[in-house]
């Protein structure tokens, strides 16, 4: 598995704005090939807005990040993203009780 981190800076927007934006983006990745799972993420202080991407592997990976992938989120955020990709061996998933591998 793939682990992708993508991060931007949120310049001063609030919680409640960067979860709208957020929500707003939810569903359409609810049917991207090989995205296992999406998390959500902003840092504590709301400086800092992302999210963490499981994929089966990393063409599904490259095949999300595109040219229009990317148009899009400077469209939404203003800027481009940092993007980040590891290897992920194993999840522990407390909520359905497996180890993933």
């Amino acid at each position: 598995m793939i682990l992708a981190m993508v991060e931007f800076p949120v310049d001063g927007a609030s919680a409640d704005e960067i979860d709208a934006i957020f929500e707003k983006s939810a569903d359409r990745y609810r049917s991207v090939e090989g995205l296992i799972r999406k998390y959500y993420i902003r840092s504590t202080d709301n400086t800092m807005g992302g999210g963490m991407y499981l994929f089966t592997d990393q063409q599904s990976a490259d095949k999300l990040y595109d040219d229009e992938w990317h148009r899009s989120f400077v469209e939404r955020y203003g800027r481009q993203p940092q993007i980040k990709f590891f290897h992920c061996p194993i999840v522990v998933d407390n909520k359905i009780g497996e180890i993933v591998k």
